[in-house]
């Protein structure tokens, strides 16, 4: 090649350079949103985002779209009660999973994504639950259908749905969330079966169907009391009180070394005031599982509530009955409570931090004037924060 062409092919090289040079001296629209969205521009910012998004070449750029879900974010926190608010949601929702569909597992901008989306549940569960506390159930059903879509898989959230939706009567809502939390959690606490069997027997009118999940709650939580006292009282509504009774001492006969069952005859005893019948039972299901906190506390309880009642018909009596019998009777009440004190012991130290035990623990101190024993139940209480 001779010199000449040689150097006219620099000369257009280098005219196509300084042609060049203002487009790529001009910022990319990502990077001006960005700046627009530190100097907190954020309308500005937002539409120079929105027309990244649409070339071509930027449509499958993770970091655009993890910049356009920030700035979709940051607009919806400032207008969370306008109507655009539902609008932006969608719009910053469908960014951050953009970028997790689009980006690798080792992603910072999928991590940063992926952090983002559990800060906007966060956000919008503290909603809900503000708006529970406020008792707006709606509200707080609306907030936790956000925190749905951001993350489907967490459990959590369908039962506060329920929770709130049976508070607002929301009969269909709630039942749809219960149901999917009961199919879908391994572990399912009793007070969620407790709450699906009132909903269904009180609500939906379903008794039957009520103590079918009653029964399925108590294979799992056998010594559970709410879920006890809600299947006797719709046994009671339902004139079955006996025949239950009945059909539990069949089961007994058949298998008379298990505790659990001693134990739920006993509590049917002692919600009906027959004292002397539940102890015998408790006493046997303790026998059989001393390690269980359960009997030996209901010990306990039984002769606490003796001695609630006997505090209750001291106080409505006249001057001259007190007068009369006053003394047998505190005497009596502080009996009952000498021979619930050792049972509340035994079940502390099987639970040391059980609140409802320390504090009933506490009570007895007091009553039976031993200070210095109720104040070591105060320490422990203090000390767990209880």
């Amino acid at each position: 090649m001779r010199f000449r062409d040689a150097k006219n092919i620099f000369y257009i090289a280098f005219l196509g350079v300084l042609w060049a040079a203002p487009l790529w001296a001009k910022p990319s629209l990502v990077k001006q949103s960005i700046a627009a969205f530190e100097r907190e521009e954020f309308s500005e910012a937002r539409g120079c985002i929105d027309k990244a998004i649409k070339e071509t070449a930027t449509q499958t750029q993770e970091d655009a779209w993890y910049y356009r879900g920030v700035i979709y974010e940051k607009i919806l926190r400032k207008q969370i009660a306008t109507e655009d608010a539902d609008q932006l949601f969608e719009e910053a929702l469908n960014a951050y999973f953009k970028v997790v569909a689009l980006a690798p597992m080792a992603s910072q901008y999928r991590s940063f994504a992926q952090i983002n989306l559990n800060g906007l549940w966060a956000y919008y569960l503290d909603r809900g639950r503000r708006y529970y506390k406020q008792e707006d159930f709606e509200s707080a059903i609306r907030q936790f259908t956000y925190c749905k879509q951001l993350i489907p898989g967490n459990l959590d959230v369908y039962l506060y749905t329920a929770i709130a939706a049976h508070q607002h009567e929301a009969h269909d809502v709630a039942l749809h969330n219960y149901t999917h939390y009961l199919e879908s959690a391994v572990v399912v606490p009793a007070a969620v079966y407790r709450g699906l069997a009132h909903l269904t027997a009180h609500a939906l009118k379903h008794p039957i169907q009520a103590l079918e999940i009653l029964a399925q709650a108590l294979l799992q939580h056998p010594f559970d009391n709410d879920l006890l006292y809600e299947q006797l009282q719709l046994y009671t509504n339902m004139g079955r009180v006996e025949v239950e009774r009945e059909r539990l001492q069949k089961r007994i006969d058949a298998a008379p070394c298990e505790a659990v069952l001693y134990y739920q005859l006993g509590y049917g005893y002692e919600q009906q005031a027959q004292w002397q019948q539940a102890l015998k039972q408790y006493q046997k299901a303790a026998k059989l599982a001393p390690n269980s906190i359960e009997a030996v506390r209901q010990q306990g309880i039984v002769y606490y509530n003796q001695a609630a009642q006997n505090t209750r018909e001291i106080t409505k009596m006249s001057e001259e009955q007190f007068q009369k019998v006053g003394t047998q009777r505190i005497k009596k009440l502080e009996n009952y409570l000498v021979q619930a004190l050792p049972y509340f012991e035994q079940a502390s130290k099987l639970s040391p931090r059980e609140p409802f035990i320390l504090n009933h623990l506490q009570t007895i101190y007091l009553r039976l004037r031993k200070p210095a024993q109720a104040k070591k139940i105060a320490r422990c209480l203090r000390k767990y924060r209880l």
